[in-house]
């Protein structure tokens, strides 16, 4: 997709920046102005410091500064006037009043260029330069700062300029990429682009009314959009001036963001639309949101939201607290944060911080440390685990995820571990309980239980144990088994009559039966 990304150049006031708890101050700069300009240059941190915004201070400085990603100053130069903008290509380019300044590395000049106006904004693409002047002239040099045209607009137009796009052209009959540099302004109500050669190569019009122009290919067609905000209103015309949607917010629109999806903060809300205009998401905060920055900072393939923030006091009628926000709060600024750049300092995969507002801070990302010590903790509940503690593991599992949550790490490691950690409580509870019922002769019950825990310990592969239980389950159906068997009846009387006794009875007849032979022949003698 080609970008194209133009600014309207309206200083607003943006008061800090937040992040997570992961970042501590690893150092700062203190500066008798307010920091702008916040580039990098390799590995090294350039930005200006200049007087406060709408006062002048003899006492403040006009000052380009360079540091090591450390904190140790390399160099720093002094300048008449107020350094508006600082452009890193190979070289240092930068205006300060009416002069524009090209500088190496090491911060010795090449070359500067003086005008009758002073510098306004410019674009440098290739060592050539557009100048855009206070007083409506515009002027391209060359590599070596030597003027090849300028074109005179209006006094006193409204540019909307910042950071221009190479455009690669391919010529059909050629198949030859060509390279058309485009700078850009606003002459109500038509956005012009100019190409290296002084050319009109695109007019766009759009509303009559703005405050910041994006341009940006939206759809993905081939042909870029301009979104531009007013007030409350967001605007996505076409190059043919058509609204091709619009955006109203509750307040103010203070700032907006355009990534994967189009971020724009009002007052104290945030909203997060899809490139159609479609809201996704609108969450509203405690205080003041004054600035959006989206960067995925702790290398986990998502996109973290970085929330310039300020609070109000009523009473004093001022900004008493600004702060950066990224899910949380993390660091408070003693001024407007102006400028943000995210960087992996240390090549660790996880980006530092570095806030331009009254002076400079440098937030060290500790995510790298964090993750270790975590992984240690991890490693320790583990063995617990292991050795089949389950209920002191549980608990260390537990307190863990509420840490891995906090820095928003993936859990899905513990969620395993507990899962499993649950199916032994539930398997050995039911065991314990199939044992109980055992040894009381409750069979039927002892085999209920005994099958449920089985199902829990085949899942966690547990086979010993499998096997046990299939021990138990078959002598649970043994004696099941006996018991269900049918008993010899107990015989009645008649039985006990006829039965045991029948060969007694016969016995005792036959023994009447001589008694009484022998007495009737007694008789008869």
């Amino acid at each position: 997709m080609k970008r194209y990304l133009v600014l309207v150049l309206i200083i607003l006031v943006l008061d800090t920046v937040y992040a997570e708890r992961v970042y501590d101050l690893e150092w700062t700069h203190i500066t008798k102005g307010e920091v702008r300009n916040l580039s990098l240059m390799g590995n090294k941190i350039i930005f200006s410091s200049g007087e406060y915004e709408g006062f002048s201070d003899p006492y403040t400085e006009n000052k380009i500064y360079a540091f090591s990603f450390t904190g140790k100053k390399l160099w720093e130069k002094e300048f008449p006037d107020l350094i508006k903008k600082i452009q890193i290509e190979k070289n240092i380019y930068f205006s300060s009043g009416r002069y524009f300044y090209c500088y190496d590395s090491s911060f010795t000049e090449l070359w500067h260029y003086s005008t009758n106006s002073d510098i306004k904004d410019f674009y440098v693409y290739d060592n050539e330069t557009f100048l855009f002047l206070e007083d409506g002239t515009i002027k391209f040099l060359d590599k070596n700062g030597k003027e090849k045209w300028e074109r005179n607009i209006e006094s006193g137009v409204f540019l909307a300029f910042n950071k221009l796009h190479s455009y690669l052209k391919c010529k059909p009959e050629t198949n030859i990429e060509e390279i058309y540099v485009y700078a850009a302004y606003y002459l109500q109500p038509y956005v012009y682009f100019l190409d290296s050669e002084n050319n009109v190569v695109w007019k766009y019009k759009t509303v009559e009314n703005l405050e910041k122009i994006y341009i940006e290919d939206l759809d993905e067609d081939g042909e870029p959009e301009i979104l531009t905000t007013y007030y409350k209103f967001i605007y996505v015309t076409n190059k043919d001036g058509l609204i091709e949607w619009s955006f109203k917010a509750d307040e103010y629109i203070n700032d907006v963001y355009i990534s994967d999806k189009i971020y724009a903060v009002a007052g104290k809300k945030l909203y997060i639309l899809d490139k159609r205009g479609e809201l996704e998401k609108e969450e509203e905060f405690e205080d003041q949101i004054n600035l959006v920055i989206v960067e995925d900072i702790d290398n986990d393939g998502k996109n973290d939201i970085l929330l310039g923030m300020s609070k109000w006091d009523k009473n004093k009628q001022e900004w008493t607290e600004n702060y950066l926000y990224i899910e949380k709060k993390v660091q408070d600024t003693n001024g407007m944060i102006r400028c943000i750049l995210c960087v992996d300092s240390d090549m660790d995969g996880d980006k530092e911080i570095i806030l331009g507002t009254n002076d400079l801070f440098f937030l060290k990302n500790d995510i790298l440390e964090i993750r270790e010590s975590l992984n240690e903790k991890y490693e320790e509940s583990l063995k617990l685990y292991e050795k089949k503690d389950f209920q002191n593991a549980k608990k260390e599992f537990l307190e863990l995820k509420d840490e891995y949550n906090s820095f928003g790490f993936d859990t899905t490691k513990i969620d395993e571990i507990l899962r499993k950690i649950d199916k032994y409580e539930n398997g050995y509870r039911l065991y314990n309980a199939g044992e109980k019922a055992f040894d009381e002769g409750r069979y039927d019950s002892a085999k209920i239980n005994y099958q449920n825990a089985r199902k829990y310990f085949q899942e966690l592969g547990e086979t010993d144990i499998v096997n046990d239980i299939d021990n138990k389950i078959k002598l649970c159906e043994e004696e099941i088994a006996e018991e269900t068997e049918t008993p010899e009846p107990k015989p009645g009387i008649k039985e006990y009559v006829t039965g045991k006794f029948f060969i007694l009875w016969i016995v005792l007849i036959v023994i009447l039966v001589v008694l009484v032979f022998i007495v009737k022949r007694r008789k008869k003698r």
